[in-house]
This record gives structure tokens, sequence and C-alpha cells, in this order.
């Protein structure tokens, strides 16, 4: 049992952990996007129309882009503003990027889609599945002071030039982990809890992707499970072996206090001889003589009784003849203390005509 019980309980703790590891790559997956996202936002470079848009794909399947537009609202306004309309072959693969782009960024980002369109601080962008104003509102980034907003969550801070906001590769991420070299640097874009604040990073250094940079598989989970080996040493298997063997040892002892009781019963005979006087064979003679009045030339016979604790049967003597009562005595063998003692009594029998 000793031995069992620090791989039970071993087994107990990596169950355990195993529990807490499924809760935690479950919470987090649950933040994990499953349609076309808003993965990277820049509002100014060195003009002020240097902006891009950049939007990731982390489902398994390509996404057909000829339905969707990206839309803005300003700070004042009340209805959509077409920033560009995706058109017949536009397509974001599995796992992938599409680049929109001002026009003047066109060559130098490599952008799939430009147009004239801008967005700037206290904009509030859209990606929309459908017509402007009413087709589903996919994803949104708002920046500023809108009064109409998009969503989602609380606004950001527009980004200064050159620099840019974005989407988290999962909740842990940080600017330094999405940055290169980072653990999240190649783990996709698909955080997203609906908070623009929760869900974006600032990049310092805008860092823009389009359909021809490398696909990167929404690997959010992956990061956070490498914090939860390092809990895995097993501190309390090795607290347990040295406290479980320690309560069966003491078991053991309790039974050698058992023989103990043997040595009471011999003891107890010794004392016993002490207590067997023979003053008993005195008493009794002297209650005879009165009942016959020719008793007493005889009495000097009794003292011969006592001598012979070791003949095992005295014959009785007559004590005293007459013309009504014989008497004589005789002896009855009594057992004390596994020895024989004979004790006289008396009989008396009508004398015989």
């Amino acid at each position: 049992m000793n031995k069992l019980l620090p791989g039970l309980l071993g087994i107990g703790l990596f169950s355990i952990l195993g529990v807490a590891f499924l809760l935690h790559s479950k919470n987090a997956s649950a933040a994990a996007a499953t349609h076309l996202v808003i993965s990277e936002i820049q509002v100014a470079g060195t003009t002020s129309t240097d902006d891009f848009i950049e939007l990731y794909n982390p489902t398994s399947s390509e996404i057909d882009l000829k339905d969707f537009r990206l839309v803005k609202i300003t700070a004042d306004g009340t209805t959509d503003t077409s920033v560009v309309a995706f058109e017949e072959g536009d397509a974001i693969p599995a796992h992938g990027y599409f680049l929109w782009c001002n026009t003047s960024s066109a060559a130098s980002l490599s952008c799939d889609r430009s147009t004239s369109g801008t967005v700037a601080n206290n904009n509030s962008v859209g990606l929309r599945n459908g017509a402007l104003n009413t087709g589903e509102l996919v994803d949104a980034v708002s920046f500023g002071t809108v009064t109409n907003t998009l969503g989602e969550g609380t606004s950001l801070t527009a980004p200064v030039a050159s620099s840019s906001v974005e989407r988290k590769a999962n909740a842990s991420s940080t600017e330094a982990s999405m940055g290169s070299g980072g653990i999240d640097e190649f783990a996709g874009n698909a955080e997203d809890t609906n908070n623009n604040t929760s869900d974006f990073v600032v990049r310092t250094s805008s860092q823009p992707q389009n359909k021809a940079s490398a696909l990167e598989p929404a690997v959010e989970a992956t990061p956070t499970p490498t914090t939860n080996p390092s809990i895995t040493p097993t501190a309390t298997p090795t607290a347990n072996p040295s406290t479980s063997p320690t309560p069966s040892v003491t078991m053991t002892p309790t039974p050698s206090a058992t023989p103990i009781p043997s040595a009471s019963p011999t003891p107890t005979p010794t004392t016993a001889p002490s207590v067997t006087p023979t003053t008993t064979p005195t008493a009794t003679p002297t209650t005879v003589p009165s009942t016959t009045p020719s008793m007493s030339p005889t009495p000097s016979t009794i003292p011969s009784v006592s001598p012979t604790p070791t003949n095992p049967t005295p014959t009785p003597r007559v004590i005293a003849r007459g013309p009504i009562f014989n008497c004589s005595v005789h002896f009855k063998p009594w057992r004390l203390f596994n020895k024989i003692y004979f004790f006289p009594f008396i009989v008396c029998e009508r004398a015989s005509n």
C-alpha cells in the first residue's frame, strides 16, 4: 500500500493537471475567432494617406471576398462610408492574409487591393458581408471618439505615424511576443473577445502581411500550456512518499503487548498453603462429650489423629460406650490447595441390646 500510494497520488495529480489543461485550452480557444477578422490597421505613415487594413482568415477553408467590403463611420457620421468593396477573384486562403491599402502605399506594401479610401483617428472601421449599412457586420475596430460607433467595446487610441494596432494571437500575447522573434510571431491573429482594448496590441513598427505571406494557423492554445508544465514539477508527490510510510510502521509494535497476562496465574498458589494450619480438627471434639456422660475416660485417643496427614484413610476410633449410645471418631478427607486433609467427626449410635 505504501508503494502504491505515491503512484496513486501522482496519477491523481496528473489527472487534475490534465483536466486543468483542458479547461484552460477550452477557455483560450473560446476567444479564438471562427470568421474573418481585421488583424492590423495603420491610420498614417509618412503621409496621412499611408493607410492599410489587413484581414486574417483563422478558419481552415479559403474564403471568397467578393461579397465583403470594408467601411468606416466618421466621428459624427451616421452611415457607412465605403473604403473598399472586394471583387470577383479576391479571396483569402485558410490561415492566410489579405491586404488593402491606400493607393499611395500600393507599390511599397505589395497590397492585394488598393483604393483611394482612407481611415483616420476618430473613425470606426467595419468589415461587412453584404451591402453598405445593412450587410452583416463581421468585425469592427474603433479609434478615439465616434458618435455612432460600429464597436467593439472600448475604442483604441489611434497609433502614431508608421505604427499600427495588431490583433493578438491569443489572450497572453504582447507587443514583444507578436514582434520579430516573439513566440506569437507566426501564431496568427485569432484573439476575438469583441473588445478592442483586450484584443489588440500596439506595434511600434508596422508589419502588414498579404496573400503572398506565409500561412499562420491559429495556435492560441499552445503558448499558454507551456506555463502549465512548469507548475507540474511534482511538489505534491515528493511530499507524499515521506508521509505515507510512517503511519503503517507505527501500527506493527502494538501486538507485542499481548503476551504479558500469561505471567499473572503463577503468583496466586504461593500464598494459599500458608492459610492451611491444622487448627480445625481441635475445635470439633469439644462439642461431642456433652451428649454422653461416659465419655470422660476415653478422650485420650483423639490426639493420635493429627500426626497422620500422610495416612490416606485413618481408621475410626471408639471414644465412648454406654448402655444407650456408642460413640466413635471418624475422619473425612478434604482436598485443599492440592493437598488432602482429614477432619474428625463423631458418630453416635444407639447401643444394641
